[in-house]
């Protein structure tokens, strides 16, 4: 061997590394399992050169027998589907491999061979189509409840003259759900079978047993000699309910839940708590409050909504009018805001100490923004008998857990002198006091005005 692998000549690099390595192996086993285990280059070329080891003379005066070594294709820098571009992979099973004796090995397997037909029947259309006089029958979708067992038949008729064999038959996905057997019990890939002439039939049997609920689909391929025959397996699987489900029908048309009429008005005599320590802003303008006006509280408070509805849909006169409409709507918005706000008071409400002065307050919901409560917000907690009103500013925000701070009278005074509290909530009005306050700096006349704002839109909405 190596007199001939010094006969070849060195054009390339790969065989002169190849004579190189067969220099310091010996024998033919060490030979072969090297190769093994080399990258794809090597693989080709030493399965060309062990099978001219095994055609050369044992008698060393004789000269090595005329054998030109093969080099493949990649080797002279052709193209390969797969090669290093895409690695050792095969792209019908979609599997990988550490070596190219390895994707060869792979390709000569029954499996891959089943998907290399049922990919080209795919190609061509023809999963249904029955061929060389074979008559195949459907398979439909069937329902199995969890932890049954269906059985279908695939029905194998041969119409032609001549017998036909039947080579083996297999399932694409190879699902656990599904088990096929031949007519004599055997499972997949079974015996050649002949499938007699003239109208003789032989069947499948499709076990179908799913392991988890939904859909299950795959594909049974029948290897005949010469071609092959597709057909679609599908079944759905339902949860076994059994007799004792309750119904869990409607039985009246759904109410939604009226919602208690809150009181918004605000406590003025409440004791305020500690703020949280934030950097400090120096405004060149400090913006004004902006309360909503009293007639307005108390028009919705009484619910004499006529006048707010008739404020809201006079004409645009000028500018002016414009922004009085912006403001009013805003005031709207934020006394809908704090009645919204109240539906999340609670009552009998457990206040336990935390480090820091803290107070820590479970709130249902806190986690999915029901109710939305960030840092610097403020709630207000009452003894349920009655009587003085404490303010308590949010420090930290945790999962379902808020924690204030209040006044220190009401940590030396009234923490340990009642379990429970009732909790009102409330809203900051800072987002609303902005935006009150842009609407009232904007001086120019035409700034406010629908068609400045809004172009070609805003004429069609102005009156």
């Amino acid at each position: 061997l190596q007199t001939y692998l010094r006969a070849q000549p060195d054009g390339c690099a790969t065989m002169f590394q190849l004579k190189m390595t067969f220099f310091r192996r010996t024998t033919y086993a060490a030979m072969k399992t090297y190769f093994r285990i080399q990258p794809d280059t090597f693989i080709v070329i030493g399965q060309s050169v062990i099978l001219c080891a095994q055609q050369a003379t044992t008698d060393a005066s004789q000269p090595p027998p005329a054998y030109t070594l093969p080099l493949p294709a990649f080797v002279n820098g052709a193209a390969d589907s797969s090669s290093s571009s895409q690695g050792l992979r095969c792209g019908v099973c979609n599997l990988m491999f550490s070596s190219r004796f390895q994707l060869v090995r792979h390709k000569e397997t029954r499996q891959h061979r089943i998907k290399v037909m049922a990919s080209q029947l795919k190609n061509q259309g023809a999963w249904s189509a029955n061929k060389g006089g074979v008559d195949v029958s459907e398979l439909h979708e069937v329902e199995v409840a969890e932890g049954q067992e269906a059985v279908q038949f695939l029905q194998i008729r041969n119409n032609s003259a001549q017998p036909v064999l039947l080579l083996s038959f297999s399932l694409i996905q190879r699902s656990p759900s599904i088990r096929l057997a031949d007519s004599h019990g055997r499972p997949a890939p079974g015996l050649e079978e002949s499938v007699p002439a003239n109208g003789g039939h032989i069947s499948i049997a499709v076990h179908i047993r799913p392991q988890a609920l939904g859909l299950l689909r795959d594909i049974v391929v029948l290897e005949f000699e010469g071609f092959a025959i597709a057909r679609k397996v599908s079944a759905a699987c339902e949860p076994n309910l059994g007799p004792d489900m309750p119904n869990i029908a409607p039985t009246a048309p759904y109410v939604p839940r009226a919602k208690p009429k809150v009181d918004r008005a605000r406590n003025d005599q409440a004791v305020p708590g500690e703020k949280p320590k934030r950097i400090t802003t120096m405004w060149e303008n400090p913006p004004a409050q902006f309360s909503p006006e009293p007639w307005l509280e108390q028009a919705i408070e009484n619910g004499n909504l006529e006048l707010v509805e008739a404020l809201l849909s006079s004409p645009i006169i000028d500018a002016q009018s414009y922004g009085y409409k912006l403001h009013l709507l805003l005031w709207v918005e934020e006394m809908q805001h704090e009645v919204d706000i109240r539906q999340y008071d609670m009552a009998q409400a457990a206040l336990t100490p935390r480090s820091g002065g803290l107070v820590g307050l479970q709130v249902p919901g806190l986690a999915e923004n029901r109710p939305s409560v960030m840092k610097g917000d403020a709630l207000y907690v009452t003894p349920p008998g009655g009587g003085k009103e404490w303010q308590g500013y949010v420090h930290r925000v945790e999962r379902d857990e808020v924690q204030l701070k209040f006044h220190p009278t009401f940590m030396r005074t009234q923490l340990f002198s009642a379990s429970r509290y009732d909790v009102r909530f409330s809203i900051k009005r800072s987002t609303f006091v902005f935006m009150q306050n842009a609407i009232a700096r904007a001086k120019l006349p035409d700034v406010l005005h629908p068609c400045t704002l809004l172009g070609k839109a805003g004429e069609l909405m102005a009156p």
